[in-house]
């Protein structure tokens, strides 16, 4: 865990307990300890979607772009399109690239896991209604208002 606010609440404690999940920390303001994913976010940011038509990582040098460029002018990725290609680069092209420390593809390294500890399918958690109230988010005094029109509202 990151130290974040998310993890230190009741709700949270009480998700990793039911399923029976250690909580390990990292330290504060050290995201490189948590290599793994992290790494994965930059790779996918860095070869997915910086180089896509509309991406606003021009936008960090403003002064270097002209209008005909500018990625507010150019957005063209709707969430089905962009959700699509990010699909095909996780399990198409990611997942089949030689990975340096791996020394294979992760498709490669999943496989060779597989055969050797098996699926643990004793590990998997259930995406079930229980599941999905845990996670919900509290309130801060853990009540809110229902309304007939409006539903639940919090804050107002």
């Amino acid at each position: 865990m990151d130290r974040g606010p998310a993890c230190g609440r009741v709700s949270f404690e009480t998700l990793l307990t039911r399923d029976f999940v250690a909580q390990k920390e990292r330290p504060a303001g050290a995201p490189r300890t948590g290599a793994g994913l992290e790494r994965r976010f930059g790779t996918t940011t860095t070869q997915l979607l910086h180089p896509l038509l509309g991406t606003t990582q021009a936008s960090t040098h403003p002064r270097l772009m002209t209008r005909e460029v500018h990625p507010k002018r150019r957005a063209v990725w709707t969430l089905e399109r962009c959700s699509a290609r990010l699909f095909q680069y996780a399990y198409e092209v990611y997942d089949q690239m030689d990975h340096p420390t791996l020394g294979q593809s992760p498709r490669e390294a999943c496989a060779q896991g597989m055969q050797l500890a098996g699926l643990r399918t004793h590990r998997l958690l259930p995406y079930a209604e229980a599941f999905l109230l845990l996670t919900c988010p509290s309130t801060r005094t853990g009540s809110a208002q229902v309304e007939r029109a409006r539903g639940i509202v919090v804050h107002g």
